[in-house]
């Protein structure tokens, strides 16, 4: 099953910074698709084989894109170093303090966290 269309949806969604519990109603509100048709879409239940032009077009219209960038293009890779974004993601989630703890736990200084999290370097 083929869900690029899902992915990019989800990524678009993310890079916008639409929060997680609204992105149905944000595609919804949007779009004329039902809110039943854009969960299956968000949840990756839906095949790209499934989705009609006017509704690939509805959606790239929405989110400011080119349907066939939509349906084709592997958005999420493209651009992203997918680790920062998950470390700045677990960071931000741990709150004050968080990054010496996780610092003790690896057995690393909080410098090379902070270099991780800037993109400097990577974890070895």
């Amino acid at each position: 099953m083929d869900q690029q269309i899902s992915t990019n949806v989800r990524y678009l969604l993310w890079r916008q910074s639409v929060p997680r519990e609204r992105w149905e109603l944000w595609i919804a509100g949007r779009t004329s698709l039902s809110r039943h048709a854009v969960g299956g879409l968000i949840r990756g239940e839906t095949d790209d084989a499934t989705v009609t032009t006017d509704e690939l077009r509805e959606l790239a219209g929405a989110l400011d894109l080119d349907a066939e960038a939509l349906r084709y293009s592997d958005l999420s890779t493209e651009g992203v170093n997918v680790l920062v974004e998950n470390l700045r993601f677990l960071f931000d989630s741990l709150g004050r303090g968080g990054k010496k703890v996780v610092a003790l736990e690896l057995g690393v200084a909080p410098t090379p966290i902070s270099r991780w999290l800037c993109a400097a370097c990577e974890p070895q």
